[in-house]
C-alpha cells in the first residue's frame, strides 16, 4: 500500500505471515533484504545501521531503496494517510 506523512509518498507494508500482495515486499524477501527471525518466527527482520526488528501487526515503511523504518499501528494511523 502506500501512505503519505506531509508531502512524501511512502511504500508500507503491514506485517504479516499472509502473502504480501506488495510487489517490492515479495522482492525484498526473494533478495534476502526481509527475512523471519529463526528464533522467533513472529519478528521479521530487516536492515537498519543497528539492525532492525518488527513484530506482526506492526507497519514496515520503505524510507528508500534498502532502508526501513518500523512503526506500530497507533503510530501509523497518527502519523500517516492511506492512499
Amino acid at each position: 500500500m502506500k501512505a503519505q506523512r506531509g508531502n512524501q509518498t511512502f511504500e508500507v507494508w503491514k506485517i504479516s505471515h499472509d502473502p504480501p500482495k506488495e510487489a517490492w515486499v515479495v522482492q525484498c524477501f526473494e533478495q534476502g533484504i526481509l527475512e523471519w527471525s529463526a528464533v522467533n518466527e513472529h519478528i521479521l527482520l530487516f536492515p537498519r545501521i543497528f539492525g532492525g526488528a518488527a513484530a506482526i501487526g506492526f507497519y514496515l515503511i520503505k524510507t528508500d531503496e534498502k532502508d526501513f523504518q518500523a512503526i506500530n499501528s497507533k503510530r501509523f494511523h497518527r502519523e500517516f494517510q492511506v492512499l
